[in-house]
């Protein structure tokens, strides 16, 4: 089955959104998908940072593939720095909009890893 592009207005996913559309497309077969781990932290606990760090030799020494580590600790990855830039002028004060470029960072990985912050 082809890769089709659906136009659905984010607020249908994430509310409150009160501006900028943008265009959901269909989940990237897993075939296609072509990182291993993708990996977003924007609070860098201890325990959180040595896990992934952790993960991530683990990972590389296996011959697993990459931990692509997007956010502030253990940063490793450009690509939510460039979707950033792409949608600063759509995006830039609203954060529920924003959950939309971790879906787009993170989505032609095989898997995501997600950590609850303790605060």
């Amino acid at each position: 089955m082809p890769h089709q592009k659906v136009s659905v207005p984010i607020y249908t996913l994430y509310p409150p959104v009160t501006s900028a559309q943008f265009t959901l497309e269909l989940p990237v077969p897993f075939e296609q998908k072509i990182g291993f781990i993708a990996e977003v932290s924007s609070h860098c606990e201890p325990v959180r940072t040595a896990y992934v760090a952790r993960m991530a030799n683990h990972a590389k020494a296996r011959g697993y593939g990459k931990v692509a580590s997007m956010g502030k600790c253990n940063h490793n990855d450009e690509t939510l720095v460039q979707l950033d830039k792409k949608y600063a002028g759509d995006i830039a004060s609203q954060k529920e909009e924003r959950r939309h470029l971790f879906v787009k960072a993170t989505e032609k990985h095989k898997f995501s890893i997600v950590f609850l912050n303790a605060d």
